[in-house]
């Protein structure tokens, strides 16, 4: 089995790892046969990288998921009904205060969690292939995903550890209340762009603490997940351990899968190249 690129891929190669829409579907199942419609469709979608079979003795071998694509789709698929719900609704608090998020993310992170504690080592694979135009959707699970290995490595007991798990899963639900398409677009924001975007984090508070059964703890992911230690982030220029210690790790694990994600903008870092651009603005932050 072997990683390409999309541009490198020709008629006849067959796929090693299934490929996943925008709403958590199967695109493309593992051990279908490309043609030159599938790479040319593949490619216009966004899809970056692909895993292809080099020969029959290779076909058994393939990357573990940190979690199941089972439960991987169904994580997408509630994310994506959540979100453009609210994006076409745009009904900040009426509509949504008459939501039970917190039971119904509470189960899609139970069934994240669960896989997660199964597993005899948590080496992180962010290899998992996202269509760039469902980033928003997959984003969120790999971000809930990464942040419940910390919370595990961390020892958290299992209430903290679904606080921080909904937090994560819903940290970005404030970006549904902003304009349409502006925080699609591709090209540079301008300054008064920038600062509605950055009202996501209010917007999204406001969303998660009105909800019943979601604990202000997680609502703090929403709030100060573009915080940062050295107190140069927003909304509010908080530091060091003023920023919730869910929110750091929610921050944490953003810019993680942020990086080692294909994008329109920039090349894909390795794993390793992203923990140590962490590492750096850590270090950096204590200077």
């Amino acid at each position: 089995m072997r990683k390409i690129h999309i541009s490198h891929a020709k008629s006849g190669d067959v796929l090693a790892v299934d490929l996943f829409a925008a709403n958590g579907s199967v695109l493309l199942s593992r051990g279908v046969r490309l043609t030159n419609g599938y790479i040319r469709s593949l490619a216009q979608k966004g899809v970056q990288y692909i895993y292809i079979i080099d020969d029959k003795q290779t076909y058994d071998i393939r990357p573990r998921p940190l979690i199941s694509p089972t439960v991987r789709q169904q994580a997408v698929k509630k994310v994506y009904e959540t979100m453009t719900a609210l994006i076409e609704q745009k009904k900040l608090l009426s509509r949504v205060s008459s939501l039970d998020l917190g039971k119904e993310y509470e189960n899609v992170f139970k069934d994240i969690l669960d896989y997660l504690l199964k597993q005899e080592d948590l080496l992180i694979n962010l290899s998992d292939l996202v269509i760039s135009n469902g980033y928003f959707f997959h984003h969120s699970v790999n971000v809930a995903t990464i942040a419940g290995v910390i919370g595990i490595a961390k020892g958290y007991r299992p209430q903290q550890l679904l606080d921080l798990g909904i937090g994560a899963l819903l940290f970005d639900i404030g970006m549904t209340q902003l304009p349409d398409g502006l925080w699609r677009k591709k090209g540079e924001l301008t300054k008064e762009e920038t600062e509605i975007v950055r009202r996501h984090t209010y917007l999204g508070f406001e969303l998660l603490r009105r909800q019943r059964n979601i604990s202000l703890f997680s609502a703090h992911c929403a709030l100060q997940h573009h915080e940062r230690c050295d107190g140069n982030g927003y909304p509010l220029a908080l530091s060091g351990d003023d920023i919730h210690e869910y929110a750091r790790i929610v921050a944490i694990a953003d810019v993680f899968d942020a990086l080692t994600s294909a994008r329109y903008h920039r090349r894909q870092y390795s794993p390793h190249e992203a923990a140590e651009y962490l590492s750096r603005r850590r270090r950096r932050s204590r200077l």
